[in-house]
């Protein structure tokens, strides 16, 4: 596809993403991630890159829709 890039290799262990918003408020785009186990991971961008993932939450497993 035109205009994408490449920005990792391994998402396919991910059941569901966000990558639209700017959780941190630094004025970069983030991306959420949910793990089968239902932990909530946080790659924090800086408008260049991705950052290490942080683990910001647990239980999310129920949950149909990350927004």
């Amino acid at each position: 596809l035109a205009g994408t890039k490449l920005i990792g290799i391994g998402w396919n262990g991910m059941t569901a993403f966000d990558g639209s918003k700017d959780f941190t408020g630094d004025g970069h785009p983030d991306l959420l991630a949910r793990t089968p186990a239902g932990a909530l991971v946080l790659y924090r961008g800086n408008g260049l890159t991705l950052g290490s993932p942080s683990v910001i939450g647990v239980g999310w497993t129920g949950m149909s829709a990350l927004s």
